[in-house]
């Protein structure tokens, strides 16, 4: 029960510390750090030593993965730039692992009481100190993790189970290898790390075995890795498969040499341990992730063209990634702020015509299968507008233009408005649908859905081509309509008194979210008429998806 217990809570209070770290480290990466980002990585020398400073402030966490994913998807970062910093925050962050061979508990100790401290001061209430003392947290709880799962490694030591789950692993490693690959699935490679390193440094664990079970750990982490990708933008997969192409290159050297260990040829392996102190099990198992560590690093710096060249003939372009691909803003970094809020309009613009397609939606017949569905292009306008959001950002940090810092401000409340149309519109039709079953409301539903299907394509067309006369007349179409809800929402009660309670509920949420949306519509008006700008009219353009 000791056993389960140390464990048990090695397990929890390790992904606690995960989660606050990575939580802390998210924040922390804010506009400020994103400036500084696209500032130093203009150049090689600067993006290596961005990343090898970067690397281990973030603990090998995926914060700086997905904000210089953000940045390559807004294009605000080149995609081979985007893959040097990776690669040397990967180096910066590798230390890391030595922890695993150490006694930390000096480390963890000074962590928490660091953070103790700071929460005994209330810096955790603080905006500016918060987020790095819930990061400081998660650090120390991060570093506790492990040393309880060492101890718990330590009492596992010549009980029953493990002897013989071992006995079995010892005659057939590929049951080792298949072990670690269903656990790679589920669990970081880290953790599995931990707990072999703790099973070898405490003699429960032979060096081959806990190899064979890395391998698999690494490879399953690696498949998992590979699936879970899918879901995202270009950007991000790419820089995802450039990662998982230099890891599986090195696993599979690594799995070269436990299986030259396994058939008696040991001289490799042997010339590798031959530096390490001999009573030092845990720095034998450590050598593995090593080995891993320095083979992807190596194989990244070595083959950097070549690997990123399959990793993004890997990538699977998804419905959502095709519509969000930005179709006006310009392929490099762009510092042009007269012509950027056209720009930025022209993308606007698109956002739109998605929301027309996601209304007619609701009176199709359900048998059809659309185009796209409500809920792509919904994650479609969104991944869309934090583009433009990005981009507007840049825009602002290159030009360093007064006047289109208030211009960008602006333009953000803009993209804000947009998306928060989205939302609207989004659960507007969810609504619809689920107000199917009440037969009294359908003509209501239609004529609002219709209503807002013409809004929608009216003020559309307005962002394309702004036109004084058009503008004003949606304007006074698009005014306050609250009495005018209230008073349909009251005759429709009025006329129909057999409708039940769920029914007047739905009328409500529906007219609720008819009146929003029309009021968001209002407020995304172009207040003042501008010539359109064309995409051949500014440079590199990115053709149309």
């Amino acid at each position: 029960m000791t056993i389960l217990i140390t464990l048990v809570a090695g397990f929890g209070v390790l992904f606690m510390g995960m989660k606050l770290l990575t939580a802390g480290a998210r924040e922390m990466v804010s506009h400020r750090f994103r400036r500084v980002l696209r500032r130093l990585t203009r150049s090689y020398p600067y993006a290596a030593l961005f990343g090898l400073i970067t690397g281990p402030l973030t603990l090998k966490t995926s914060v700086l993965f997905y904000t210089v994913a953000g940045m390559v998807a807004a294009r605000a970062l080149s995609l081979k730039r985007g893959a040097d910093v990776i690669v040397w925050s990967n180096i910066g962050g590798s230390p890391i692992i030595f922890l695993l061979a150490i006694d930390a508990s000096l480390l963890d100790e000074a962590l928490l009481a660091a953070a103790g401290v700071m929460y005994l001061l209330d810096l955790h209430r603080r905006e500016r100190t918060r987020h790095f003392v819930q990061a400081l947290l998660g650090a120390g709880l991060l570093i506790l993790g492990i040393d309880l799962m060492r101890e718990a490694a330590f009492l596992m030591k010549g009980t029953a189970l493990l002897d013989a789950a071992l006995l079995v692993a010892a005659h057939h490693p590929l049951v080792a290898l298949a072990i670690g690959l269903s656990i790679g699935f589920v669990m970081p490679v880290l953790v599995i790390a931990i707990v072999t390193v703790s099973l070898v440094a405490s003699g429960s664990m032979e060096f081959l075995i806990a190899g064979f079970l890395l391998v698999g750990g690494m490879f399953g982490n690696l498949s998992k890795t590979s699936l879970y990708m899918r879901r995202f933008d270009r950007a991000t997969q790419s820089l995802a498969y450039f990662n998982v192409v230099n890891q599986s290159a090195a696993a599979l050297l690594v799995t070269g040499l436990l299986v030259l260990e396994w058939s008696g040829m040991s001289a490799p392996v042997s010339l590798l341990t031959a530096w390490l102190p001999p009573d030092s099990l845990a720095s034998r198992g450590v050598m593995i992730i090593v080995l891993w560590e320095a083979g992807t690093i190596l194989i990244a710096l070595a083959f950097r063209d070549r690997s990123l060249g399959l990793a993004v003939r890997l990538v699977r372009v998804s419905k959502v990634d095709r519509l969000a691909s930005p179709r006006y803003l310009p392929a490099e970094p762009y510092a042009d702020s007269e012509t950027a809020p056209l720009l930025v309009e022209k993308e606007l613009s698109r956002l739109l015509p998605n929301l027309g397609v996601m209304i007619e939606a609701i009176g199709t017949d359900p048998t059809r299968t659309p185009a796209h569905t409500p809920a792509v292009l919904h994650d479609a306008n969104l991944a869309l507008a934090s583009r433009i959001e990005i981009f507007i950002q840049e825009v602002q940090d290159q030009s360093q233009s007064r006047s289109f810092l208030i211009d960008g401000t602006l333009l953000g409340h803009r993209v804000q408005l947009a998306k928060d149309l989205t939302e609207t519109v989004t659960a507007f039709v969810a609504t619809a649908k689920a107000a199917a079953p009440f037969p009294g409301l359908a003509p209501s539903v239609a004529a609002m859905a219709e209503s807002l299907h013409f809004l929608v394509g009216a003020v559309a067309e307005t962002l394309i081509a702004p036109d004084a006369e058009d503008i004003e007349t949606i304007s006074r179409l698009t005014s306050d309509r609250a009495e005018t809800i209230q008073l349909m929402r009251e005759r429709l009660v009025n006329d129909m008194p057999a409708l039940d309670r769920e029914a007047h509920q739905a009328l409500f949420a529906l007219s609720s979210l008819y009146e929003r949306s029309v009021w968001l519509l209002h407020r995304l008006l172009p207040r003042e008429p501008s010539t359109p700008v064309e995409p051949s009219a500014v440079g590199t353009a990115a053709p149309a998806p």
